[in-house]
């Protein structure tokens, strides 16, 4: 990728451990100094991701706010529901199925996105194959990174 270049990077994920993965990368983008914004669907599932960020690992803290629909935040990990960049934050991380104009609009605000593809959801993967599209479409170098990739 281009310095100063968007990119977008996918990955494949067992369905029911996509909010662990979530947390696992959020986890490796903060101890790497990125800030990230974390996009749900819905603020049911903005606050399981929030709960998570608290428990999925009993050694680890990562500082961070479920966050309003507007206004400022200052941790370094924010999570929410609106199509905005609340933390200044460097990476958008997208949460289950947003809507497709959200994640778009929101993609706006970032040069760095990560989501997820859900195997064995095909309303789901078909959903995240129509966001990875409409990424590329709008400028992101894009990535695909199979189940058991490496994380970073």
């Amino acid at each position: 990728m281009e310095e100063g270049g968007k990119r977008a990077d996918f990955f494949e994920v067992a369905g029911q451990g996509a909010t662990r993965e979530l947390c696992l990368r959020v986890k490796g983008y903060y101890l790497g100094g990125e800030r990230v914004y974390v996009l749900a669907q819905s603020p049911e599932l903005a606050q399981r991701v929030n709960d998570e960020l608290w428990t999925f690992e009993e050694d680890s803290f990562i500082p961070h706010t479920l966050c309003p629909i507007s206004g400022e935040v200052d941790e370094p990990v924010a999570v929410g529901v609106a199509a905005v960049n609340p933390n200044r934050a460097e990476r958008l991380v997208v949460a289950g199925n947003p809507a497709q104009e959200t994640v778009l609009k929101a993609a706006g605000f970032f040069n760095l996105v990560t989501d997820f593809v859900p195997k064995g959801d095909e309303s789901a993967t078909a959903s995240a194959r129509l966001r990875y599209k409409l990424l590329r479409e709008n400028g992101f170098d894009m990535a695909h990174h199979p189940m058991g990739g490496a994380r970073r």
